[in-house]
């Protein structure tokens, strides 16, 4: 059963081209639950931690954040 939508944008995107990607998923999980209402799908999930902010503001439900709590490692 499909709960919802995953996507991250191409890299080297400016802000307003990652806003534009993130929206159009957005419309797209608006459409789903406009054409199959007896389905949940109610996640999701968009982007990483380079751009969280603009994902909220798009509503995304979850967000990978690796990078954000990781710390690089040179395991050479």
């Amino acid at each position: 059963m499909v709960t919802g939508l995953m996507t991250m944008a191409p890299l080297g995107l400016c802000a307003e081209g990652l806003k534009h990607i993130y929206s159009c998923v957005r419309m797209v999980q608006f459409d789903f639950r406009v054409k199959y209402p007896i389905r949940d799908i109610i996640e999701l999930s968009m982007g990483t931690s380079f751009d969280y902010p603009i994902t909220m503001e798009e509503g995304a439900t979850n967000v990978r954040i690796r990078q954000a709590i990781m710390v690089n490692r040179d395991y050479r």
